[in-house]
């Protein structure tokens, strides 16, 4: 995790925020509605999955997905993966949901 950890922040210091690791944040009220995909055998799948459970107790529409026996990363496999069609297919349907049910401006 450390070599992601330094690709993803320039700043390592920065993994302690919330900006860069919203699950760190005190409070979870008030974010938008959030899908969140993990596949049995994902790093963190553990913490993104506590991540999901969090926001739904502060009140945010927040789904979260489990797709068994996938692997990380298996989203831009469709040529390798026939499954990888259904994590997409639940992203298009969590989009399509919010943007038919988004308040009008």
């Amino acid at each position: 995790m450390d070599f992601f950890w330094e690709n993803y922040l320039s700043d390592p210091g920065a993994a302690l925020s919330s900006t860069a690791v919203p699950s760190r944040a005190e409070t979870l009220s008030g974010l938008p509605p959030t899908l969140i995909i993990t596949t049995e055998n994902e790093v963190p799948r553990d913490e993104a999955e506590e991540y999901g459970r969090r926001l739904h107790e502060a009140g945010v529409d927040a789904r979260v997905i489990r797709f068994p026996g996938l692997l990380h990363g298996v989203f831009w496999m469709s040529g390798a993966v026939p499954r990888s069609s259904e994590l997409r297919e639940a992203v298009a349907g969590f989009i399509a949901n919010m943007v038919s049910t988004a308040p009008a401006t």
